[in-house]
C-alpha cells in the first residue's frame, strides 16, 4: 500500500468520527498530520512557532439557530513550512475537517 492510501484509509476511518472541527476526531487528524509533515522535512509554521494555527468558531447543527444561540468551539489548522530558499512563496490549504 503506497503512503497516499495509507493516509486516506487512517484520514477517512470510523477511529476519527468524521473529524468534525473541534472534536476529538478533529484533533487526532490534525496530529497525524503533524507527523507527516515533519516526516516529510518541513518545519511548524503556525502559531508560537508551533505546528498548530487554534481558532474559534460558532456552531449548530441547526442553520437556524440565532448566532448568539451558537455553541464556541475550538479548532485548529496544521501549518507546516518547507523553505526552498526561492524569491516567492506557494501557499497550499486543504479543510482536513470532514464536516
Amino acid at each position: 500500500m503506497s503512503q497516499i492510501q495509507k493516509d486516506l484509509t487512517y484520514l477517512a476511518s470510523d477511529l476519527l468520527e468524521g473529524r468534525q472541527a473541534g472534536s476529538k476526531g478533529e484533533e487526532l487528524a490534525a496530529a497525524y498530520i503533524q507527523e507527516r509533515m515533519q516526516a516529510m522535512g518541513l518545519s511548524p509554521k503556525g502559531d508560537n512557532g508551533d505546528w498548530l494555527q487554534p481558532f474559534d468558531f460558532l456552531f449548530s447543527a441547526n442553520p437556524h439557530i440565532k448566532e448568539e444561540d451558537k455553541e464556541k468551539l475550538k479548532a485548529r489548522n496544521v501549518v507546516g513550512w518547507l523553505d526552498k530558499g526561492a524569491e516567492e512563496t506557494v501557499i497550499i490549504g486543504a479543510h482536513f475537517d470532514h464536516l
